[in-house]
């Protein structure tokens, strides 16, 4: 005959119904024991999760995720401003790309020439060093003479 796990016996005639149980004994199985140790993260990864803060409408996770294309595989390093709002890219060739990823635009000095004109004394001298239609997203930096392997910002300007 057939014996089901909790020791009922059944002729070879009656099979079973699909819907009985069909499993050995929960005691025949045999189960991990749990080290102390693992005990203990589980414990702390609960408490941790429990801390975590709860997203909603009003709580959105911060996430910046950003593609630089038509590197070539020039790309040697990479970073990021401590509020999000610069990246700059070293680049195989020589060259640091920057990119603006707020809506204000990057600015460059004007030049020799147009710098030599102005009043070093004059109050406004700092708002006229700037060339406001040089304003782009992107500036390429020029002058090391090889592959630029580490980019980085000041965290404290």
């Amino acid at each position: 005959g057939f014996s089901f796990s909790d020791g009922r016996r059944m002729s070879k005639r009656k099979r079973p119904c699909l819907g009985e149980a069909q499993h050995p004994l929960s005691t025949r199985i045999p189960l991990p024991v749990f080290r102390e140790r693992e005990l203990q993260f589980k414990s702390m990864a609960a408490k941790e999760l429990a801390r975590a803060v709860r997203l909603d409408a009003r709580r959105l996770p911060s996430v910046c995720f950003f593609t630089l294309l038509n590197t070539h595989s020039a790309l040697s390093s990479l970073s990021l401003s401590a509020d999000s709002t610069l990246l700059a890219a070293g680049m195989a060739d020589s060259t640091v790309r920057l990119h603006c990823l707020s809506s204000q635009k990057l600015k460059t000095m004007k030049s020799y020439d147009e710098l030599r004109t102005l009043d070093s004394t004059d109050i406004g001298v700092m708002e006229r060093v700037i060339d406001e239609q040089s304003a782009t997203n992107t500036k390429q930096l020029l002058g090391h003479s090889g592959p630029v392997y580490s980019t980085s910002f000041d965290p404290f300007n």
